[in-house]
């Protein structure tokens, strides 16, 4: 994972523009954990965007001009994918890409900070059960 610290508030343009710079040098996105729950099913403000960016993500964050930061000081977080899977059956959202619904289940009822409850809200709000 790279972290990015992010000069302006975490909103949907940033991940806009991350979607354009990923599209433009033709690499897979997907945005996970509470990005791409913002998008499925929308529960609070999003304090910070995780996606899965397929190759090296420092020519992304330069073009979108970021540098680099801790994981805890970062607002932006580009994982490797661990598995090609994780792009797999991604959703469009808002001209976004998400990953799938149980991939997203998965990464946020592993995830630390409040991974379990918001995994929670996406079954009852997105997956209907």
């Amino acid at each position: 994972m790279a972290s990015y610290f992010v000069s302006e508030r975490v909103s949907r343009r940033l991940m806009a523009d991350l979607a354009k710079a990923a599209t433009a040098d033709n690499r897979r996105y997907a945005f996970t954990l509470s990005a791409g729950l913002s998008l499925v099913a929308p529960q609070t403000r999003l304090g910070g965007v995780h996606c899965y960016l397929e190759g090296d993500p420092a020519p992304i964050a330069a073009a979108l001009g970021l540098h680099p930061a801790g994981e805890a000081d970062g607002s932006l977080h580009l994982l490797a994918p661990y598995d090609p899977g994780v792009f797999h059956g991604s959703l469009d959202k808002a001209g976004l890409k998400v990953v799938c619904l149980p991939q997203l289940y998965a990464d946020l009822a592993r995830y630390e900070r409040r991974g379990a409850e918001q995994a929670e809200h996406l079954r009852r709000e997105a997956m209907g059960y």
